[in-house]
């Protein structure tokens, strides 16, 4: 998810530290767009990454909800709307490159720092979050996305869809492979939690032994003096 910490507990979650950070875009048929200005950008409706972002740091914009990304960028063709935004890593993968023709890409402001969220009622697991994502470099993540984010000119590309599907399952592939780790790291610390949690409720219990032992040694001297 991405979101600081105020804009998360506004919407009901806690946020780990970032995990990795992508630059956005804006897709508009105008080649001098200027993002000063007020607009109407077109957002698929369950893209809440983005629409934080535009809070964020467009707030002048007006949005114009869409089934999909794709509709969105036909909005932007009809002259529906302004423009839409798409994170660097995801346009090369999710719309080929000659749906794009005649669109202009434009870099915003900012970036989408990307964190694990949960509900802000699961402090526990926040704070497990939390300390398990710095056990991964967040420069090796970022590097990491990048090299399979690399668009490899879809336009020049004769076989351009098909191209950009074997993309996607790379990302994907990649993703899954990040996700698993992520996972792997998470259940390693829940159980040395767990763990933990035992070693502790068994000191606690020896504690408790040798004060009730302390105790009838204690009674036993005062009753022999």
């Amino acid at each position: 998810m991405y979101a600081d910490a105020k804009q998360a507990e506004q919407r009901g979650f806690l946020v780990t530290q970032s995990l990795f950070n992508c630059d956005v875009i804006a897709l508009s048929k105008d080649k001098d767009f200027d993002e000063k200005c007020a607009h109407t950008v077109a957002l698929a409706g369950a893209k809440i990454n983005k629409r934080i972002y535009l809070e964020k740091h467009y707030p002048h914009w007006q949005i114009k909800e869409y089934k999909s990304d794709r509709a969105c960028v036909d909005a932007v063709k009809r002259g529906d709307v302004d423009c839409t935004i798409f994170n660097s890593y995801g346009i090369a993968h999710i719309i080929a490159s000659p749906e794009l023709s005649g669109l202009h890409s434009k870099a915003l402001a900012g970036s989408m720092d990307l964190a694990l969220a949960v509900r802000n009622d699961n402090a526990r697991l926040h704070s497990i979050l939390d300390r398990s994502v710095t056990l991964v470099s967040r420069d090796v993540l970022n590097a990491s996305m990048k090299s399979f984010a690399k668009p490899e000119s879809l336009a020049k590309n004769t076989a351009a869809k098909t191209h950009g599907l074997l993309w996607q399952n790379k990302v994907f592939l990649a993703m899954s492979i990040i996700t698993l780790l992520a996972v792997c790291v998470i259940l390693v610390v829940v159980l040395f939690a767990m763990r933990s949690r035992k070693t502790e409720n068994k000191l606690h219990q020896a504690e408790k032994q040798v004060e009730e032992l302390t105790r009838k040694l204690q009674e036993q001297q005062d009753s022999k003096n």
